[in-house]
């Protein structure tokens, strides 16, 4: 560019624009402290470059000189000096850049992009851009290619992790040579294991922290060509981050990196090689022996490998004996039978022995599971109570502004201060130089805010015992909230006993059941229903105390007519077979039929001349007139139901509300969850709200299984909608992982996380730490958020 271009003018700074390629400027750093200090006392002395931004002559593009421009902003400047090149070409701008940025300080993965940004840039050439940045053209590609190879998700992590600014190229590396399906899965280790120190970490550590081995394909037993196809071998991998040349990661020298499917193959092929042997020696059902000595030192490494080495024996073969459970024969002995050695001394040979009536203490099997003691079981309730106790109560804490100092240095004495980054560190200590107030109330900000999220609470000898002291503090008494949940459990546990089930009477061949449950509290009635059938199960709970009726035949008859709808549902959802619908309807339709004979043989039945549902009668229909704009006539020979009415018999005890006499509620919000068709499974969450509660339920349907839940008042209300709809993902996700058929289906992480995005998107702005209303005395799942695994969780 000539010299005539190139001029030092005075621009305004709300007419220059940052590159969009640059890198964010980070105003935490000390460096952008030093800069802001520089120019707030002797103002900006270099200018910075600018180009005419592309597409409008009138503004100008910065080059050059991001943090100068953002303190220019910050500080309310309006000019800056700038060196204006004129207009300059993309390319001309990348080298400004490029160059201008070589003295700024990088980690590995920065390192790493900008060397991929420079060889996508000279086309590939490492000569070309070693010699721009003094490095080696070998440095230059092994950095590009660690950066490449790592998946968006560790990308971004290593931004938010701190603990990973710690790490060299050489610790990326490692994460990088795995193929992207196992780099997910040890992200998701490590995020699991939040206050690990794996900062800290050496490179050969790293390789056996995360578990993973390789595996020479040269030495494995079973076909070679097995894997021919397969992306995760390290011929498939980046070279330059595998071996010194080339041909170190193929050939003889090509690893196996997926350990999981190594074992597999290996299991497989000890089995056959298993039976091969059996038949070529014309045994008939030999034992498999294992003759791996165990070491006396139990917390050895030899140990450990003693241990590993019996898990794949028994893994690989059923009816595995140990050398302790036998003893090795001569052939011919009395009670000797053949074995086949599978691992230990003389593998794949054939022994006889004699299986001992004794075994030995490394052989003696582990004692069956017996029944837990009624001590053991009250213990186990107590702790689950204490365990919903002081989740509430950190909840509540984690949802208050933060405290006095003095409550913060008490904190301190149960709970495990939390870490920061450095320059937050730097912030703090500069605020301790120059004012002690702001320092103080930096220092209560950063750990509170630090405390209040998931994990932060994390006491030294227990929540109970701190609670108890730090408790007060918060206006918060636990053994208040513990004596009133000990109540509750009572009261729970008393209707759940004077509950009365009525069986639908199927033949045994059909495997499926059908209960109606009623139960009388305080002079009403109230009804619920389970069925569950080989497809998947539905129930409405009566010890809720849902919708009241004034007679066990109301609630009896409403509880069919509730439970016949949801097996509606199940037919539709292809859920139930029609032969089974029919025949669980028919003996349902049975019960609500005798159900009426009932009410009309007592008197309690509907009145003729009056409306079931609105209740209007041959002198009055002014409300059927205001809301049909025309009168009414009969449609029924008692003359139990108007016109108007027709259709809408679910009305019939509420008289305009939204609610079914069992509790189902009409016409509630769905929330569909986006799912992709080759997924062949669909997810519809239902909510609304009723007298200032919500209520939720949901379809949901995987292939050959699904779990419905109505919509009911008779579930658990809340009085926020985000409470509800996180009930409904923990419920749901328990579900999906709550057997192994649904667990092993290939979409199962997948269905999970369009779940998550759904509800996380229908739920509003507010708070989410509302309680259930009323509160239930009993729970097995727990509320999003909750950190304690959620079968000892009470909803917060």
């Amino acid at each position: 560019m000539s010299d005539k271009a190139r001029k030092i003018v005075e621009w305004p700074v709300a007419a220059i624009d940052p590159h969009p390629e640059n890198r964010p400027v980070n105003d935490k750093s000390p460096r952008y402290a030093e800069i802001r200090e520089s120019i707030r006392t002797n103002g900006i002395q270099q200018p910075l470059i600018v180009r005419t931004k592309p597409g409008a002559s009138d503004r100008a593009q910065c080059l050059c000189g991001h943090h100068r421009l953002a303190i220019a902003q910050e500080l309310g400047m309006a000019t800056v000096p700038v060196d204006h090149r004129g207009v300059v070409t993309d390319a001309q701008a990348f080298e400004i850049m490029a160059i201008s940025n070589l003295h700024i300080p990088l980690t590995p993965l920065e390192e790493g992009q900008r060397a991929a940004k420079w060889l996508d840039h000279y086309d590939q050439d490492a000569q070309a851009v070693a010699a721009k940045l003094g490095k080696t053209a070998r440095w230059v590609v092994e950095h590009a290619q660690i950066y490449r190879n790592l998946t968006a998700d560790w990308r971004k992590a290593a931004g938010e992790i701190p603990a990973f600014d710690r790490w060299t190229a050489a610790h990326w590396a490692v994460i990088a040579k795995l193929p992207p399906r196992i780099q997910g899965e040890q992200l998701a280790k490590f995020r699991n294991n939040a206050f690990c120190s794996y900062d800290r970490w050496s490179v050969k550590e790293l390789e056996n922290r995360i578990g993973h081995k390789t595996f020479l394909l040269a030495k494995a037993p079973f076909p070679r060509e097995s894997c021919a196809g397969c992306v995760n071998r390290t011929g498939q991998q980046p070279l330059f981050l595998w071996a010194d040349t080339p041909e170190g990661a193929t050939g003889d020298q090509e690893r196996c990196l997926d350990v999981k499917c190594w074992q597999r193959k290996c299991e497989k092929a000890d089995r056959e090689a298993f039976k091969r042997l059996a038949q070529e020696k014309g045994l008939e059902s030999p034992l498999p022996l294992c003759l791996l000595k165990e070491p006396k030192d139990c917390w050895s490494k030899e140990y450990d490998e003693y241990r590993a080495g019996v898990s794949a024996c028994r893994r690989a073969h059923k009816g595995l004996v140990l050398c302790g459970d036998v003893k090795i024969v001569k052939e011919g002995t009395k009670g000797a039978v053949p074995a086949i050695v599978v691992a230990g001394v003389g593998k794949n040979t054939v022994k006889h022995v004699v299986v001992q009536k004794e075994r030995t203490a490394a052989s003696r099997p582990r004692p069956q599971s017996v029944e837990p003691t009624a001590a053991e079981l009250k213990r186990r309730r107590d702790q689950e109570r204490w365990d919903r106790v002081c989740d509430a109560a950190i909840e509540k804490i984690r949802a208050m502004p933060a405290p006095c100092s003095e409550a913060i240095l008490l904190l301190t004495s149960f709970i495990d201060p939390p870490a920061t980054d450095p320059h937050k560190i730097s912030d703090i200590i500069k605020a301790w130089k120059e004012d002690r107030t702001q320092f103080e109330t930096m220092v209560r900000e950063w750990f509170w805010s630090a405390i209040v999220q998931r994990g932060g609470l994390d006491f030294f000898d227990g929540a109970r015992e701190g609670l108890e002291q730090i408790g007060p503090l918060f206006g918060i008494d636990i053994d208040a909230q513990y004596q009133a949940m000990v109540e509750a459990d009572a009261r729970q546990e008393e209707l759940r006993s004077r509950t009365q089930t009525v069986a639908v009477a199927l033949p045994k061949s059909v495997k499926a059941s059908c209960d109606l449950r009623v139960l009388e509290d305080g002079g009403a009635w109230h009804g619920g229903y389970a069925i569950e059938i080989p497809q998947g199960k539905t129930d409405l709970p009566a010890d809720t105390l849902g919708e009241s009726y004034p007679s066990k035949a109301h609630a009896l008859k409403a509880m069919a007519e509730a439970a016949k709808a949801a097996l509606d549902k199940l037919k539709t959802r292809r859920l139930c077979p029609a032969a089974l619908h029919k025949q669980i309807a028919g003996e349902l339709d049975k019960i609500a039929k005798a159900c009426e004979l009932e009410l009309q043989r007592t008197g309690q039945g509907p009145t003729p001349g009056v409306c079931r549902v609105c209740g209007c009668t041959d002198a009055d229909c002014s409300g059927c007139v205001e809301r049909t704009s025309e009168p009414c006539h009969w449609v029924d020979k008692e003359h139990t139901l108007c016109s108007a009415c027709a259709g809408n018999e679910s009305r019939a005890t509420s008289h305009g509300s939204p609610v079914k006499p069992s509790g189902l509620i009409e016409n509630p919000e769905k929330i569909r969850v986006e799912m992709d068709k080759a997924w062949k499974a669909a997810v519809t969450i239902k909510i609304a709200q009723v007298d200032g509660l919500w209520y939720v339920g949901w379809d949901a349907h995987v292939p050959g299984e699904g779990s419905p839940m109505p919509c009911s008042t008779a579930h658990h209300g809340y009085t926020l909608r985000n409470d509800a709809l996180s009930d409904a993902h923990m419920r749901l996700t328990a579900w999906l992982d709550g057997k192994p058929g649904r667990k092993g289906y290939k979409h199962h992480d997948a269905i999970k996380e369009a779940l998550r995005v759904a509800l996380g998107a229908a739920m509003d702005n507010k708070s989410g730490q509302g309680r259930c209303d009323p509160a239930p005395a009993a729970c097995d799942v727990g509320c999003l958020g909750c950190e304690v695994p959620a079968k000892s969780k009470g909803k917060a």
